[in-house]
């Protein structure tokens, strides 16, 4: 709305996406819109074939590379012809070379997107080609520079780690099981344990009553970021009591997607008798039942002084502005650009706040180091995606002979008619997931999802940057995405450990408190790779008495520790 000089040049799409078709039609100088509502009106929109576009996307990350984007392409392509068509329908083969074309380059779209953290398919997407095949961004203005420059700040400066030691006691049958599901089932035992909560929120609360809550003049904040939605109930129940018992002056709110089910009173360490009943559970009914208002939003409400601390799991770990922000405790392994974005939710500066801090259970230093430096200077892709990489994919989804190339065919025919049904298109899924089921071996099971989804991933990426018409690559995409979709959710061979194993002791213990630094060196990405499958071994088996030996020997986790003090570098923090 900043470029607006002219009352009507710039139009926001704050309704619907007819709003935005009607827009478009209408040759609107200047729309802002999100790129969820273009999905809604690809199909319909007229063809704009006498218009050129300029497309400046904020944000620019994964959604800009996948099946979203190409809606936006498509709504905005230039048609062959403006002519009525024919009655004769269409061959379905001509349809999905339509579809190529549409979601490939088009000459008068032209892309511009900015980000702070580029993944490899950002910058091949965006960024300007090279003499030698590198793909590099066509301006950087770099986290480095923005520290110096005082626009953002260094929030690896005060880094402090912890580390826990448990020891497992075990009371249930003596089974065998797959020794890595086990294990991780046991590591979730612990930190799930209420024992484990406690001990985590009051050294969470110690530090932010202590210190947090006086920086930025009184006003300072802090997130707390758990492994799960439904650790962030049991870390906000736990902090609402100590809070309570405290007699602390401000609470805590929480955000999580979507309804957590099942969980019992008794977890949530409520003492009214009458409802120890399992319920389902919702970040508005816990804010609400901590004396939000209902028309408040969770980001005005940790503006307010009542509400000084923020539990997240995924939501508010990207794109949330809030400068009040000082504190962050992380109970979450973080990697690459997840590490970074989700740090730099502290990197906002205000009046008062002069640095942050960062307390983390669950990270080792050298890997928070490792995830920033790709992002401290400037960032190139060493070179494009090699389409053949399908083909790989193609082979070794195909050697699993759960669907045969007449099965695609008639599925895509289906698909491009109008008259077939959704339901019509059940049958060649159905037989798929009929064989899929009959396969015993569960790593070989995940190894065909794992298959598929690659190449939906991939072939929805290469299509749009290179436009070639090899339609049967374009056909088992379409029918691989709706199979994916009906395979099974979850892992077929979960381990379940309840009532086998017991805590018998816990103690959370400070590592150290770093200063972490980064290189001056650029940061180089490797293309885009197939992944999926290939290389699994089915897990060795081992008895629980041993897992758990295994366990207790490791007294809990190991911690790798870096130098006390390593030189303090500026680091990549930037304003995404």
């Amino acid at each position: 709305m900043g470029l607006e000089q002219t009352k009507g040049v710039v139009n926001s799409v704050d309704k619907d996406s007819h709003q935005l078709r009607e827009f478009l039609e209408q040759s609107k100088d200047i729309i802002i819109s999100t790129i969820q509502k273009f999905p809604k009106i690809s199909e319909t929109i007229s063809q704009l074939k006498s218009k050129t576009f300029g497309v400046i996307i904020d944000e620019v990350h994964s959604s800009q590379t996948g099946e979203t984007s190409k809606h936006l392409k498509k709504t905005i392509s230039k048609g062959e012809s403006g002519e009525e068509e024919d009655e004769e329908l269409p061959d379905y083969e001509d349809l999905i070379r339509e579809e190529i074309r549409n979601r490939g380059r088009q000459e008068h779209v032209s892309f511009f997107g900015f980000t702070g953290t580029p993944k490899n398919k950002t910058l091949e997407l965006f960024g300007r080609r090279t003499a030698d095949g590198r793909f590099v961004p066509f301006h950087s203005y770099t986290m480095k520079q923005s520290i110096a420059e005082g626009f953002t700040l260094d929030v690896l400066k005060n880094y402090t780690t912890y580390s826990r030691w448990f020891r497992l006691v075990q009371t249930g049958d003596d089974k065998q099981l797959p020794e890595g599901k086990a294990m991780r089932q046991v590591v979730n035992f612990v930190d799930s344990h209420p024992q484990t909560i406690e001990q985590k929120v009051k050294i969470i609360l110690q530090q932010f009553v202590g210190k947090t809550s006086r920086t930025i003049n009184g006003k300072g904040r802090a997130m707390v970021v758990v492994r799960s939605r439904y650790h962030c109930v049991l870390f906000q129940q736990e902090m609402v009591r100590q809070m309570k018992e405290m007699g602390l002056p401000y609470s805590v709110l929480v955000a999580f997607s979507g309804t957590i089910r099942g969980v019992t009173n008794y977890e949530l360490r409520v003492t009214n008798e009458e409802s120890r009943f399992p319920r389902e559970v919702t970040e508005g009914i816990l804010n609400r039942e901590n004396g939000l208002g209902n028309m408040v939003s969770v980001a005005d409400g940790l503006k307010d002084p009542r509400y000084r601390i923020l539990i997240v799991s995924n939501k508010f770990q990207t794109g949330f502005d809030e400068p009040l922000l000082q504190a962050m405790f992380i109970d979450k392994k973080l990697s690459g650009v997840q590490c970074v974005q989700t740090l730099s939710r502290l990197n906002r500066t205000c009046s008062g706040k002069t640095e942050t801090f960062v307390l983390d259970f669950a990270n080792d230093t050298t890997e928070v180091v490792e995830a920033f430096q790709p992002f401290y200077t400037s960032t190139e892709l060493s070179g494009e995606t090699d389409p053949n990489k399908l083909y790989d994919l193609e082979t070794k989804i195909r050697a699993f002979n759960l669907f045969t190339k007449y099965m695609v065919d008639e599925f895509c025919r289906m698909f491009y008619s109008e008259r077939h049904s959704d339901e019509m298109l059940q049958p060649p899924l159905n037989q798929v997931v009929a064989k899929w089921n009959e396969i015993s071996d569960p790593t070989l099971q995940n190894e065909f999802k794992s298959l598929i989804q690659s190449y939906v991933r991939l072939y929805g990426y290469i299509s749009q940057i290179i436009t070639f018409e090899d339609i049967e690559l374009e056909k088992l995409f379409i029918f691989l995405k709706y199979v994916n979709k009906k395979l099974p959710k979850g892992d077929p061979g979960f381990v379940d450990i309840s009532g086998s194993v017991e805590l018998s002791s816990l103690r959370i213990q400070k590592i150290g408190e770093y200063r972490l630094g980064l290189e001056d060196v650029s940061g180089v990405l490797e293309p885009m790779t197939a992944s999926g499958g290939g290389g699994k071994t089915e897990e060795p088996l081992d008895f629980l008495s041993e897992i758990v030996r295994k366990r207790r020997d490791l007294r809990g986790r190991t911690h790798r520790r870096t130098s006390p003090r390593p030189q303090q570098r500026m680091h990549p923090c930037s304003r995404r």
